[in-house]
């Protein structure tokens, strides 16, 4: 999948003959994306921060999933206003195989294969 992310504009995927999705890679991402953002800060974190439902740790990042309502900026506020020296901060996208795996399943975060393919043939 890496390789298609970096030759293709344009996928389709398909899962035992059924056309799960299809559209522009951006227009794919974007319509999985979620408020979860990834920071890199060589602080410590507090246990709980406000507005934040849960802290991971995943390699050189933390992931940081927000409670409903609460957006990509506010927990940058809520970072600056706790102190928190970030070395980086950016939206966390999934990757194309996430996404792949997540349609597959059938969770495609309520934005399913026809929504995509309608407004690429319309």
């Amino acid at each position: 999948m890496n390789q298609v992310e970096q030759l293709c504009d344009k996928i389709i995927l398909v899962d035992h003959g059924s056309v799960l999705l299809y559209g522009g890679l951006q227009q794919i991402y974007e319509s999985f994306a979620t408020n979860q953002v990834l920071i890199n800060t060589s602080q410590p974190l507090p246990e709980t921060l406000p507005g934040v439902a849960r802290i991971e740790p995943l390699n050189t990042m933390i992931k940081l999933t927000p409670e409903p309502g609460v957006t990509p900026h506010d927990l940058l506020v809520t970072l600056v206003n706790h102190g928190i020296a970030l070395n980086a901060f950016e939206i966390a996208t999934p990757s194309l195989d996430e996404i792949f795996i997540k349609v597959v399943q059938g969770g495609n975060n309520g934005n399913g294969q026809k929504e995509l393919q309608h407004e690429q043939d319309g």
